[in-house]
């Protein structure tokens, strides 16, 4: 089966503390289910980072470690 890795919005390149991010209300990606993707938005994400609350940090390491268990989920069912 070949991976699509760009399909759903499985890859993208986020910045929370660009302005045009402040107040994007979507989800940071559509083919995520970690808790940050399904609880909160972009907007949410960017103001925590802004203020400094370390629970921005945990919600994007949260997310990283997901994106990754994902990529090799999908990269296990090619072989």
């Amino acid at each position: 089966e070949e991976i699509d890795v760009y399909k759903l919005n499985f890859y993208s390149f986020y910045t929370p503390d660009k302005e045009k991010y402040f107040k994007d209300d979507s989800s940071v990606s559509t083919a995520c289910d970690c808790v940050l993707c399904k609880r909160y938005s972009k907007a949410y994400l960017a103001h925590l980072f802004r203020i400094g609350d370390f629970t921005a940090g945990r919600l994007a390491t949260i997310h990283n470690l997901r994106f990754y268990s994902l990529l090799m989920e999908k990269l296990q069912k090619s072989i």
